[in-house]
C-alpha cells in the first residue's frame, strides 16, 4: 500500500458550507482525475489547511499566496511525521514545492512542474494555458526557473473569472470554449502538448462536466494535439520517486537546492518549526 497526501491550498473549515463543496463535489472530481493513472494499490488522503487562502480570487497574487505558503510547507512536514509516503501539492503554482523537498525525506510533487516534465517527452514544445492574466507571469517565472523556456512556445490566458470557474464544476461549457481557443493560439506558436495550467480547469476539460452529451469521452486532444493529464503526471512522478526510494536507488540529490539543513540551522530556526497554527482536515 502506498499512501498519498494530496494536499490542497484551499483554506476552510471542516464543518463549512466551502467544505461542504469539496467533500461532495471537488474530491470526487479530483479523485476520478487522479485515479485512472494511479497505482492499485495507491490511497490517497486530501488533506486542507485551516488557515490560509480561501477564494479562487486569491489565487493570481503572489503576496497572498507567500502568506498562505507557509500553511502547505506545515502540512507536507506533518505529512511526513503522519507516515504518508508522500505528497501532490493540488495547485498548478506548486506553492512550497522546492522548500518542501528541503524540508522531508518523502517525495514531493506539483502539477506544474510534473506536467511539463512529462510534456518533453510527448512533444518538443509546449503551450500553457493560464486561467487568468493576472497568473501569467508567475507561470512564466516557473517555466523558467525549471529551465524550459527553449521548450515552452508561451503562456497564454484565458478570461475565466473565479466564479465561472466554480461554475465548471458542474457546467464546463464556458470554461471548455475558453481553454480551446487558447489552445488552438498555442497550437499555431507550434505547441505539440497543451497543459491546463489549473488543478480545477484541467478536469473539467477531461471529464467536461454538465457536457457530456456533446463529449460522451471527455476533451484529451484537441486538433490532433493531446492535452496534458495534469493530475496523471503529478500521481505518476510521485509514485516512481517513491518506487526509487523503495528500490534503495537514488531519489534525490541532497548535495545542492535540497541540502538538509544543519543541526545548527534547525536550532537558529527552532522559533518558526514550532508550528502553532490552526491545523489542517482530512477527508479520503
Amino acid at each position: 500500500m502506498t499512501q498519498i497526501l494530496v494536499a490542497n491550498v484551499a483554506a476552510t473549515e471542516e464543518d463549512s458550507e466551502m467544505a461542504h463543496i469539496f467533500k461532495t463535489i471537488a474530491v470526487d472530481m479530483w479523485k476520478r482525475s487522479f485515479g485512472p493513472a494511479m497505482q492499485p494499490d495507491t490511497e490517497l488522503t486530501f488533506r486542507f489547511p485551516r488557515r490560509g487562502l480561501t477564494d479562487l480570487e486569491t489565487q493570481p497574487y503572489n503576496y497572498f499566496h507567500t502568506l498562505g505558503d507557509s500553511e502547505i510547507l506545515y502540512m507536507i512536514m506533518q505529512a511526513e511525521r503522519d507516515g504518508f509516503d508522500g505528497v501532490v501539492i493540488n495547485c498548478y503554482h506548486d506553492p512550497s514545492l522546492l522548500a518542501a523537498r528541503q524540508a522531508v525525506d518523502i517525495p514531493v510533487a506539483g502539477f506544474g512542474e510534473s506536467s511539463m516534465l512529462l510534456a518533453l517527452t510527448m512533444g518538443r514544445k509546449f503551450g500553457l494555458f493560464c486561467p487568468s492574466p493576472l497568473g501569467v507571469p508567475d507561470f512564466e517565472d516557473r517555466v523558467a526557473q525549471y529551465g524550459l523556456k527553449d521548450r515552452c512556445v508561451g503562456v497564454l490566458p484565458g478570461y475565466l473569472p473565479s466564479a465561472d470557474q466554480e461554475a465548471a464544476l458542474v457546467d464546463a461549457h464556458a470554461a471548455i470554449e475558453e481553454f480551446t481557443a487558447v489552445a488552438r493560439e498555442l497550437i499555431s506558436r507550434g505547441a505539440e502538448v497543451i497543459i491546463p495550467g489549473c488543478g480545477l480547469i484541467a478536469p473539467c476539460v477531461r471529464f467536461a462536466p454538465g457536457c457530456e452529451a456533446e463529449y460522451p469521452n471527455g476533451i484529451t486532444e484537441i486538433d490532433g494535439v493531446p492535452i496534458m493529464d495534469l493530475y496523471g503526471a503529478a500521481v505518476k512522478m510521485v509514485e516512481t520517486l517513491i518506487a526509487l526510494k523503495r528500490a534503495g536507488s537514488p531519489w534525490i540529490s541532497r548535495k545542492g537546492v535540497f541540502a538538509r539543513p544543519s543541526a545548527k540551522a534547525f536550532e537558529g530556526a527552532r522559533t518558526v518549526l514550532e508550528y502553532t497554527g490552526p491545523g489542517f482536515w482530512d477527508c479520503k
